[in-house]
């Protein structure tokens, strides 16, 4: 048995407040079946996991339809100023989404 493929909207914004870098992310199940395990990952320009950051949830199953936000809380002296990194949004069934955040 396998899960039909299924379409996550996402939408993000990027804010910095008291010294620290929040990005909030808008999730949605555009399709018609589960999004199972769908994982939010934010990532240094390698490819590597920015740490330490705090994520509100970063693994998540989304009914068709519904909608879901998910903070990330990193301390703006873990990311360096014009270096690339990456917002990625993935899941079991759903195709892979890489957003470049420019600091």
């Amino acid at each position: 048995n396998k899960l039909p493929e299924t379409k996550i909207k996402a939408e993000y914004k990027t804010q910095m407040k008291d010294g620290k870098h929040f990005i909030s992310i808008d999730l949605k199940n555009t399709g018609k079946s589960l999004s199972f395990f769908t994982q939010v990952k934010w990532l240094d320009s390698e490819g590597k996991p920015v740490r330490p950051s705090f994520y509100t949830d970063n693994f998540v199953n989304l009914l068709p339809e519904e909608t879901y936000k998910i903070t990330i809380e990193t301390n703006r002296r873990h990311l360096q100023k014009g270096k690339s990194y990456f917002l990625v949004i993935k899941g079991f069934n759903t195709k892979e989404q890489k957003f470049k955040i420019q600091l």
